[in-house]
């Protein structure tokens, strides 16, 4: 039964991750592209490699995370613990979405309070 597990729960999180992480790259470049709005080919660069660093780090997660499952027995095994894995790898994109949003700003705030630094040197 653990084989079926793994089959189910690699299709189910290679289907989400795909499809979480470009709908992020693709509806998140409009956000990127008001963050560094003086700087677009930053923007793009980031995005791409957020996009990257988001399927290496989920997709690595994914194929770790069934060494610490255990042995499933049954059918009602199989779908607890398909179910709960699944929701373990969901939270952790969520979190990682709102870290990488909260990263994003931040920098960008800090890069507009260098300009407004610079502006005032000129002055």
């Amino acid at each position: 039964m653990n084989v079926l597990g793994y089959l189910i729960y690699f299709t189910a999180m290679a289907f989400i991750i795909g499809r979480v992480g470009w709908l992020f790259y693709s509806n998140g470049q409009h956000y990127v592209d008001r963050l560094f709005q003086n700087d677009l080919a930053l923007g793009n660069w980031i995005n791409r490699i957020l996009l990257k660093a988001y399927y290496l780090f989920n997709l690595g997660y994914v194929a770790l995370s069934i060494q610490f499952w255990s042995s499933i027995e049954s059918l009602s095994s199989l779908i607890e613990t398909t179910a709960v894995e699944i929701g373990h790898v969901l939270i952790l994109l969520a979190s990682m979405h709102y870290l990488n949003m909260i990263w994003l700003q931040l920098y960008s705030d800090w890069v507009a309070n260098q300009k407004e630094i610079e502006k005032h040197k000129s002055i």
